[in-house]
């Protein structure tokens, strides 16, 4: 179920800051809207929705 939840979440603030983006800009703003210098590729969505749960699903679960 944690698993689940924290997937949940990533995603409800990934679509959140894509429909309203913050004034400043946050970590998660950065992730959408920054582009690779020599490629001018960006992050992709799924790899924006890891990062935002954090490195290890066991560690965040220990926080909670």
């Amino acid at each position: 179920h944690f698993h689940y939840m924290t997937l949940t979440m990533s995603l409800v603030v990934l679509e959140d800051h894509k429909a309203n983006p913050p004034e400043k800009n946050d970590l998660v703003q950065v992730m959408l809207t920054g582009r690779d210098k020599e490629t001018g590729l960006g992050l992709s969505d799924d790899s924006i929705k890891n990062n935002v749960r954090g490195p290890c699903p066991q560690l965040t679960r220990s926080l909670f």
